[in-house]
């Protein structure tokens, strides 16, 4: 999707709702952490809803928060 065919949320799978609702939790943790007010961010199964491809992509972006925030990840999912 380019950005002049965004569509609406309500276009969107659940998987990339989920997604997007993550990123910006990340991004709202670094607002913070640049106010001076760091946060942990707790996510319980954030990315149980993403394909294969997507996992890959959101994986990296959870390692990349997690170099400027405290993150505790939980999943029933380990192989993934």
């Amino acid at each position: 999707m380019g950005v002049t065919d965004a569509g609406t949320f309500s276009s969107l799978s659940f998987g990339a709702l989920e997604q997007l609702g993550l990123v910006s939790r990340f991004a709202y943790a670094d607002l913070l952490r640049d106010a001076g007010r760091p946060t942990l961010l707790i996510l319980d199964d954030a990315m149980v809803h993403s394909d294969t491809e997507r996992l890959t992509h959101m994986k990296r972006v959870l390692f990349d928060a997690a170099q400027r925030h405290q993150v505790l990840f939980f999943t029933c999912h380990p192989d993934n």
